[in-house]
């Protein structure tokens, strides 16, 4: 076979090559229905010590329950809209020595070490450039502020953020992407504490800031 044929032969199958790349490229963003994703996760984690260890450790109780969930849809060629829900929620008790009797231990009561409510939707032209132009919406709170003497306060404080720029796609497929965004942003937050721990006095705050962003994403299924 002369090198001329294997040159020609190795054009053709270039070609081929990136016609069905652009043809995957063409189905993953052409216009469909919303598709949901949910991951949904707990995380335990134990160890506990007799009251003659001597290497001075405690033991801990941890654990995390925490959920993704995810709208992505593909309004037309152009435009991409994706929202996702994230929540978590862990606590975390560690072993004491028992003040009556040094020889004993016990469990003292869990602390919260994880804590989030956050929703963000981000809207992504997609002109199948370098990068594509998004913008995004964030709201972030958390299921309890424990700063009130009473008792816990839901969604304190919250905090919004507006984003913009440029979102580079560095892998996409109908089950997998990985997608990395550069941006500036906004925040606001806005909250209420207690000035007075006497008199249970509670004042209201908001503050202001912006800066830069640098988010990277990927869904990508490993079974």
């Amino acid at each position: 076979m002369s090198a001329r044929t294997v040159v020609r032969w190795l054009s053709v199958l270039v070609l081929l090559a990136a016609s069905r790349a652009d043809a995957q490229k063409d189905s993953v963003y052409a216009a469909g229905p919303w598709k949901y994703t949910s991951a949904v996760g707990l995380t335990l984690t134990e160890s506990a010590y007799t009251a003659n260890w001597a290497g001075g450790d405690k033991g801990t109780i941890i654990w995390v329950l925490n959920s993704d969930l995810r709208a992505e849809r593909q309004f037309s060629s152009s435009y991409n809209q994706s929202n996702v829900l994230q929540l978590a929620y862990g606590q975390t008790a560690q072993q004491k020595s028992d003040p009556a009797d040094p020889s004993r231990v016990l469990w003292g009561a869990p602390d919260k070490t994880t804590d989030l409510i956050a929703l963000e939707s981000t809207s992504r032209w997609t002109l199948r450039g370098f990068a594509d132009p998004y913008f995004s919406l964030r709201a972030e709170s958390q299921f309890s502020d424990e700063s009130n003497p009473l008792g816990a306060i839901t969604l304190n404080p919250i905090k919004l953020k507006e984003a913009a720029g440029l979102a580079r796609v560095l892998a996409k497929s109908e089950d997998r992407e990985l997608i990395t965004r550069v941006g500036v942003g906004m925040r606001q937050t806005f909250g209420k504490s207690f000035i007075d721990p006497l008199t249970l006095a509670q004042a209201s705050f908001t503050s202001h800031d912006g800066g830069f962003e640098w988010n990277t994403t990927t869904v990508w299924p490993l079974m």
